[in-house]
């Protein structure tokens, strides 16, 4: 299945870059900008949510057959993900920024992940099999991306069956516990979309995915990331989202 997602993949490299908009000024300065932000500004997030990541990947990805299992994640980033991945599994990523790239690669290599670009976006996986990947990932992706709820089928059709989402994002913060927050998110979220690659301050996307019928069960959990330096994006919501099992 790699290789059959290998050669469809090369044949649309050159739209994912003219969609990324390498070469054009200002928006590819964002983009390397933004990448560059993701690989050295992002210690103190990580170091919070290591014990949600630590707990949440452990518990879903250390059975995976490395020698047969495929794990899709959307909205790679630097590769952050990488030290929670068993070795020598086989990952599939949609990064439509492909200024990632030059701190992904050498990372997957450090862990030993065989990586595997597809050149698409979230909302358009249909280089991707049906029922042909064993786990999806995605963390502090859905607030950016352009169709939440189209994503989240296309995450459902590319599960195998009994096949697991795996979420950590960052949501809007809930008015009546946080009013101010949530005023501040909603103030600056326009900002928020310009410097940040896209990202929404105010999606509720813990409710969006238990809401999806595509999905057999969904186990959400809300919490807040400590941590003053981080803001508007400390609500957060981790969880997983089941596919439905054979028979």
């Amino acid at each position: 299945m790699v290789a059959f997602v290998q050669t469809q993949a090369a044949g649309v490299v050159a739209e994912e870059q003219a969609s990324s908009g390498v070469g054009l000024f200002p928006f590819s300065w964002r983009k390397r900008a933004f990448a560059y932000a993701m690989e050295h500004d992002m210690d103190t997030y990580e170091s919070a949510i290591e014990p949600v990541k630590s707990a949440l990947f452990s518990a879903h990805l250390k059975a995976l057959d490395v020698t047969s299992s495929t794990l899709l994640e959307i909205g790679l980033g630097t590769g952050a993900n990488f030290a929670y991945y068993p070795r020598g599994l086989h990952v599939l990523a949609v990064e439509p920024n492909v200024h990632m790239r030059q701190y992904a690669e050498p990372r997957a290599r450090r862990h030993a992940i065989h990586l595997t670009y597809l050149a698409t976006t979230a909302e358009n996986l249909q280089i991707v099999p049906d029922a042909s990947v064993d786990a999806v990932v995605s963390t502090l992706t859905l607030c950016s991306v352009d169709d939440p709820r189209a994503v989240l089928n296309q995450i459902a059709r590319v599960l195998k069956p009994g096949g697991r989402f795996l979420f950590i994002e960052h949501v809007c913060a809930d008015p009546q516990q946080h009013p101010w927050m949530n005023l501040a998110q909603r103030a600056l979220d326009p900002l928020q979309q310009i410097v940040a690659d896209g990202c929404h301050l105010c999606r509720g996307t813990g409710d969006l995915i238990a809401a999806e019928r595509c999905f057999a069960r969904v186990d959400v959990s809300r919490f807040q990331v400590p941590g003053s330096a981080l803001g508007l994006i400390s609500p957060h919501v981790s969880g997983v989202a089941y596919k439905k099992a054979e028979g």
